[in-house]
């Protein structure tokens, strides 16, 4: 009961509220690729079951993402892209600039809106990315 009357109450002894963090999908891999299709970025989160899995991923999603881009009507969230294996699911979001925002994630119950919160929280970090003067665009990151 203290601790809530503090919390209520604004002053120096107040006890600061924790916020509440966002439930996140298990991110195995995120990768951004260029207008080119190639990749800029590939950063492992979890163990590839072998070599080069994640940047296999990428690269079989070259023609997928092409084809959605090509769709006038398509918006920068393109959504679930394919399924590669039953452990993982590949996930694509494309900026104005056409470059492709790939995230990896291991098969287990997530929300669509969990999915384009953390695609559009990367097309943030990409965009403070390019923003920096001394970035260097369309080259690796």
């Amino acid at each position: 009961k203290k601790l809530q009357a503090m919390a209520q109450q604004p002053g120096q002894n107040s006890v600061p509220l924790a916020r509440p963090q966002p439930r996140l999908p298990s991110l195995a891999a995120v990768g951004f690729m260029g207008k080119q299709q190639d990749i800029l970025f590939l950063k492992k989160f979890l163990k590839e079951s072998r070599d080069n899995e994640f940047g296999e991923y990428l690269s079989s999603s070259k023609g997928l993402i092409t084809e959605r881009i090509s769709n006038k009507n398509s918006k920068q969230y393109l959504g679930l892209l394919f399924r590669p294996n039953d452990s993982y699911q590949v996930y694509a979001y494309v900026t104005n600039s056409k470059i492709a925002i790939l995230a990896i994630i291991k098969n287990v119950s997530i929300k669509e809106i969990e999915v384009r919160q953390m695609m559009s929280a990367f097309h943030d970090e990409y965009i403070q990315y390019v923003c920096n003067p001394f970035s260097v665009t369309d080259e690796s990151i």
